[in-house]
């Protein structure tokens, strides 16, 4: 347990429906977080994924980048060596992911970024990510559901 006597990390649960990304539950947990990444970087101008912890004074106190969950496509080892991988579509329509914060024990936003689906980049142009999905966790318990289009 932490000093203040409250669980170290928040495990949220999320689930995606089609482009709907909703958060489940946010479970407090005894264990070690994740280390931050860096707190300068600007995740939408990079591409990728990454969640973002922000604080009750509109402070970022934890980022990660990492692998995307809400990913629509795989790349998979065709056996081919002429070419080896393709990108196929993700056949299930609802993914369940978790993913482990601070419990700071405060009222905070988590903010999910992530890249445009590989068809709606090249349609985009220069896009790197985008907010997909931002929900405010109050003392370890998700208060609302806002998803950014």
């Amino acid at each position: 347990m932490s000093v203040e006597g409250r669980p170290r990390a928040l495990r949220l649960v999320f689930e995606r429906t089609g482009d709907e990304v909703r958060l489940l539950d946010a479970i407090p947990i005894d264990i070690v977080v994740p280390r931050s990444g860096d707190l300068e970087v600007d995740d939408t101008e990079r591409a990728g994924f990454a969640v973002r912890l922000i604080g009750e004074d509109g402070s970022l106190v934890y980022r990660r980048a990492m692998a995307d969950p809400l990913a629509l496509e795989a790349e998979v080892y065709t056996g081919d060596p002429n070419a080896p991988w393709e990108r196929v579509p993700i056949q299930q329509d609802t993914v369940r992911f978790d993913i482990v914060v601070p419990n700071t024990g405060g009222d905070d936003e988590v903010e999910l970024v992530a890249s445009p689906p590989r068809r709606e980049r090249e349609d985009r142009g220069k896009e790197a990510a985008r907010r997909v999905f931002r929900s405010r966790v109050r003392e370890g318990r998700p208060t609302d559901q806002k998803r950014d289009r």
